[in-house]
């Protein structure tokens, strides 16, 4: 539950078009990332073949460190449902320079990692430098973070 007086907005808004035949891999290589990590493979992402449908992402940002749960509750006051991991590789494929503002955090519906944590994908800017990361979903996400949401 958002504590009370939590705001959240939306500071952008993008269109991607998903669908083809395009593989985990080849997103990932389309993405041109600096680093990525190599558990983000076929196997353990596996995108389905189907027709190419257009998506809008609204990027949301809160006014105070929130938890998955807080994102995905601030979503549905938006208008907004959560993501999926194959909207999270196209968006680094259609719009790279977005992730050089700020990171962006696409809280999917969560995969088991090496770890046997939960784990979502991100976007992440380093020193000079693009990412593609996963990242446990049950923490606390930080302010410079920014949160893609998908219109209903």
């Amino acid at each position: 539950m958002p504590k009370p007086g939590t705001q959240s907005r939306i500071i952008g808004i993008f269109t991607i078009t998903l669908g083809g035949t395009s593989r985990t891999s080849e997103l990932v290589k389309l993405g041109n990332y600096d680093w990525f990590n190599e558990w983000i493979t076929d196997d353990h992402f596996p995108i389905q073949p189907h027709e190419a449908i257009g998506r809008t992402i609204k990027l949301v940002e809160f006014d105070r460190d929130p938890n998955s749960e807080e994102i995905i509750e601030g979503f549905g006051r938006l208008g907004l449902k959560r993501p999926t991991y194959e909207d999270a590789l196209q968006f680094g494929v259609e719009h790279p320079d977005e992730q050089c503002k700020h990171s962006i955090v696409f809280v999917h519906e969560p995969v088991l990692d090496p770890d046997g944590r939960l784990g979502v994908l991100a976007l992440h800017m380093g020193v000079r430098r693009r990412g593609l990361g996963l990242y446990w979903f049950d923490v606390r996400w930080g302010r410079q973070c920014v949160f893609a949401g998908v219109r209903k």
